[in-house]
């Protein structure tokens, strides 16, 4: 480059280098537009305005195409870049300001098929106007329509940030470019003037890559993020339908223990309470109630057996209401029920029984008592059955007094 440069200066560059050094141009400008059409087509850009910019090269990439063809015999090679390189600037100038109407620019290829159509068609209608106009232009007037099209640019770029930059200072070294070219007359220093072209096309492919990549980095963090999102949004909801899960599991766990028409602990359930309470108590008292009905027949055959479940029903709560929080009610079957009272010696468990006697008698409807046997851990038994037994046989010793009463096999 530099002995390209020796040797204009010397003035003996010759004509067949300045042709040369022009069709590395054309092949770079080629290249260049080439490449920001593929670019646009792959990767359609979310910027609008980014995107119908890159669209805008479609416009010089079917010139120098058509060049190559030999589709347009009135122009020189060098007319055919200012050509190429001018319509990217005023169509640029143009579009940014232009809102898309109807639906012209829809889509990925739309206008990568009517725009080289339309380029194509004026090209072979006005190429010869077209080389006779920039024949007889002088050299050094072609170079105010880029100027005058680089201050718009500019305006309108200002405000945007590194990407406008790098396509305006493109745009600027390739004015440059034609200063030096046609001030020189074409014919001095064109290594320069190749030079600058080649940096313009270059920061002008830096361009739309960077807009290309950033784009891509955002929309790969927006997929992270909603991928982030989406995982912790079905982690609590998964976690939240296992809660529910198990709630729900719960729930039918314990109803399974439960009596369904009184509430209380059914029969397997209140004696496995009382297996607990014997292997967890280490030889501690406590003591167990069983109560029933007196003449509890009588009332299903008087009043009926809705009556009847309704009397079991109010037994189960007055109980309940008696009794404390560890305390355990459970219906051993019938009208049987059994009450398991952790850490109560005989005594104690007494007093618990008479006062739940006394309620019943005063509270229930239809009017009823209950007989209840005792049996306390260890005196009276270490298993299940044998406490069971106990206080059956205390239950039946008040029936034998005649019911409404409170008995201990053996003390009361």
């Amino acid at each position: 480059m530099i002995v390209l440069w020796i040797k204009a200066k010397k003035g003996v560059l010759s004509l067949d280098t300045i042709y040369l050094l022009n069709r590395l141009t054309w092949l770079l400008s080629l290249v260049t537009s080439s490449s920001i059409v593929l670019l646009a087509a792959f990767h359609p850009f979310n910027d609008e305005v980014i995107q119908r910019r890159s669209r805008v090269f479609v416009v010089p990439l079917t010139l120098f195409v058509m060049n190559a063809l030999h589709f347009t015999p009135g122009l020189r090679i060098e007319q055919v870049l200012w050509l190429g390189d001018v319509l990217v600037l005023t169509l640029v100038v143009l579009i940014i300001p232009l809102k898309e109407r109807g639906k012209v620019m829809e889509g990925i290829w739309v206008p990568f098929v009517w725009m080289p159509i339309a380029m194509v068609l004026l090209t072979r209608m006005l190429y010869e106007r077209a080389a006779h106009l920039l024949e007889n232009i002088p050299d050094h007037h072609m170079v105010w329509p880029l100027l005058l099209l680089l201050a718009i640019l500019y305006r309108q770029g200002r405000a945007e940030g590194r990407r406008i930059r790098l396509f305006f200072t493109g745009s600027c070294l390739l004015t440059a470019a034609y200063g030096v070219q046609l001030f020189g007359r074409s014919l001095y220093m064109p290594e320069v003037s190749l030079s600058l072209k080649v940096f313009a096309y270059g920061l002008w492919t830096l361009s739309f890559y960077l807009t290309a990549r950033e784009e891509v980095l955002s929309s790969r963090q927006e997929l992270d993020q909603l991928k982030r999102h989406s995982e912790k949004t079905a982690f609590y909801a998964a976690k939240k339908r296992e809660n529910e899960l198990n709630r729900t599991h719960q729930t039918l766990m314990e109803n399974a223990k439960k009596d369904g028409l009184t509430g209380a602990f059914n029969r397997i359930s209140i004696m496995d309470f009382i297996d607990e309470c014997i292997r967890s108590n280490k030889q501690k008292p406590f003591a167990i109630l069983m109560f029933d009905i007196d003449k509890f027949k009588a009332i299903n055959d008087n009043y009926g057996h809705v009556t009847g479940d309704n009397a079991l029903r109010h037994l189960a709560d007055t109980a309940g209401n008696v009794i404390r929080g560890e305390d355990r009610l459970g219906r051993y079957g019938g009208d049987e029920f059994i009450i398991l009272l952790p850490s109560l010696n005989l005594p104690e468990a007494t007093m618990v029984a008479e006062r739940m006697r006394e309620r019943v008698k005063e509270n229930s409807k239809p009017p009823f008592t209950i007989s209840m046997g005792i049996a306390v851990y260890p005196q009276d038994g270490t298993t299940v059955v044998s406490l069971i037994e106990q206080a059956d046989r205390g239950l039946y010793k008040s029936k034998s007094k005649g019911g409404n009463a409170v008995s201990h096999v053996s003390v009361l």
